[in-house]
């Protein structure tokens, strides 16, 4: 099948997710982690080019595949359809009249939907944002249970070596890089969490 190509610049307003995101939905026969969702768009179509920085082009990329999703949950609504998007359910569902309506009060104070609709979160976030934000998570990370947090991240046991915590990390993160269909944000929590060990056994 003849993939798509997307421009190199992504313009305010413009998402080149937004129909790969639903031709993706249309040919799921059953609800789509956030994950399979971006392994299916790959699979079919050639991403947009975003920043050279590798945190924030996963960012970057995080947040146009959201915004598809909430720009398609806003747009299918006046049409009887209500678009689920949770991280490991996301799915098109058919409405009756009544939970059209329903629903569409549900958008109206969905906070997280008016975040990832505001272009300038795009536009304007730099890498000094995006470490910010890094360092939100490190603070999951942060007194006396850190390491124990760390190794659970990881799946490991509290007397792991370092050898091992080094290879389950390498599994983790091939399996969880983005470029190769993976969750964005389960990268980076592993990214994280070995991090943390490394500072604090080495």
């Amino acid at each position: 099948m003849p993939t798509t190509s997307f421009r190199n610049t992504v313009d305010v307003g413009e998402n080149p997710l937004v129909m790969p995101v639903l031709a993706a939905l249309q040919a799921a026969d059953k609800p789509l982690a956030i994950h399979e969702l971006m392994a299916a768009i790959k699979a079919q179509h050639t991403l947009p080019t975003l920043d050279d920085d590798l945190q924030v082009a996963l960012f970057q990329m995080n947040w146009l595949l959201m915004n598809a999703l909430y720009q398609l949950q806003h747009n299918l609504l006046s049409e009887g359809y209500y678009l689920a998007i949770q991280t490991l359910h996301i799915e098109l569902q058919s409405l009756s009249a009544d939970a059209s309506v329903a629903d569409g009060q549900a958008l109206k104070s969905d906070r997280l939907r008016d975040y990832y609709l505001d272009w300038q979160h795009f536009n304007g976030t730099t890498k000094a944002d995006v470490d910010a934000l890094l360092r939100g998570v490190w603070q999951q990370f942060t007194g006396r249970d850190q390491q124990a947090d760390a190794l659970a991240v990881l799946s490991l046991d509290e007397d792991a070596d370092w050898a091992t915590i080094r290879t389950r990390y390498r599994q983790l993160a091939a399996r969880h890089h983005p470029d190769r269909g993976g969750d964005a944000q389960a990268f980076m929590r592993v990214r994280q969490a070995y991090e943390c060990l490394q500072q604090a056994r080495r």
